[in-house]
């Protein structure tokens, strides 16, 4: 047995060999196996995790070894062994959001869907916990949606860019957090309306001339 993320040299085991030839020695080998990459035997004939390699109980739970015992007459013997690897809770390692963008003049607006990333897949819990402009933003009831606080507009003339920090936290308690830059859109119309003509003047220039005079 092995806990997951162990470091390299961690022993899984000792090797015994068990020889009729009494005063006979022994040399021990990995020969292969699902975990054959992961394994390695010591100048102590044990089985030890290899150096700069990262044993994942979500990738492998169950490898497998198979050792080689080789006598001194070169007579030799394989047996296959399962390795159990004991699973570790692990920290969120991602936050994503589907839009990094919120049009000014629209209180209380969408901004984005948030879904996050854990080794163990564990449902997430997000939560806003820092950033400039933190005030502006809440989460939604359901809890994986990003919106502007009700009643808050963002405004492009006075910010147009908005910070907020966002942290995932898994049912242990472990959380990984975020930092997200929101654009604000600006509208074509500084006040977000059609433009309307109040008024309209001619010059001589504009007005057409007729055979009775101007019309």
């Amino acid at each position: 047995t092995i806990q997951e993320n162990s470091s390299s040299g961690t022993v899984v085991g000792n090797l015994l060999a068990t020889d009729p030839d009494i005063g006979d020695t022994h040399s021990f080998s990995v020969e292969g196996g699902t975990g054959s990459n992961l394994f390695e035997i010591n100048a102590n004939n044990q089985l030890v995790l290899k150096s700069g390699v990262v044993i994942d109980y979500e990738t492998l739970a169950n490898p497998t070894v198979t050792i080689r015992i080789t006598d001194s007459g070169g007579l030799s013997f394989d047996k296959t062994f399962m390795v159990s690897v004991t699973d570790v809770n692990e920290t969120p390692t991602d936050i994503t959001l589907d839009s990094l963008s919120v049009a000014e003049n629209s209180a209380g607006a969408h901004v984005a869907n948030i879904t996050g990333t854990d080794p163990d897949g564990d449902a997430l819990t997000y939560s806003i916990v820092g950033g400039a402009d933190e005030a502006l933003f809440e989460i939604s009831d359901s809890g994986d949606r990003l919106h502007l606080a009700p009643g808050v507009s963002a405004d492009y003339e006075a910010d147009s860019q908005l910070e907020v920090q966002l942290q995932a936290t898994d049912p242990d308690g472990l959380s990984y957090q975020e930092l997200f830059t929101i654009t604000v859109s600006g509208s074509t119309q500084s006040d977000g309306e059609a433009p309307k003509i109040t008024s309209v003047s001619l010059s001589d220039s504009n007005v057409v001339v007729g055979a009775d005079g101007y019309e």
